[in-house]
């Protein structure tokens, strides 16, 4: 898949600032806004997608039975918004900052009124769509 396919049929009109790339579910890599902006608009059509990606071994994703906070230091660390959530080799989810500071609010308020610990990030990863997924083969 080219890169303009990529921006007007995946990115424009989103917030996503990244999107994943797939292999069937196989998650093989992660096409980071910042990388598409890179790329002179004169060369979009004739530049492929697998050639801007952040490979899947380059790239560190969580688990679905990742915990929330470990999930959200990792993002600060990297200094990133978002990871894939990745069992098995296939995609489950994305994961992204701004959704587990407002999990982690709400399981802090519920922690206080019940006496909870934090969940695994199963959950979360389970119920956040993925971003437009796309094969590029």
């Amino acid at each position: 898949m080219p890169v303009n396919t990529l921006v007007y049929e995946h990115i424009m009109g989103t917030e996503e600032r990244a999107v994943p790339v797939l292999e069937g579910d196989r998650l093989t890599g992660l096409v980071p806004l910042e990388d598409v902006r890179k790329v002179a608009r004169e060369v979009w059509e004739t530049t492929m997608v697998s050639e801007i990606m952040t490979p899947i071994a380059r790239l560190d994703v969580v688990t679905p039975s990742d915990n929330a906070s470990e999930a959200l230091n990792r993002l600060t660390q990297h200094g990133v918004s978002q990871r894939p959530v990745v069992q098995d080799g296939a995609l489950v989810g994305i994961v992204r900052r701004r959704d587990i500071m407002k999990w982690l609010h709400l399981q802090s308020e519920l922690a206080a009124q019940c006496g909870q610990r934090h969940a695994p990030l199963a959950a979360r990863a389970r119920s956040a769509p993925a971003p437009s997924l796309i094969y590029d083969g």
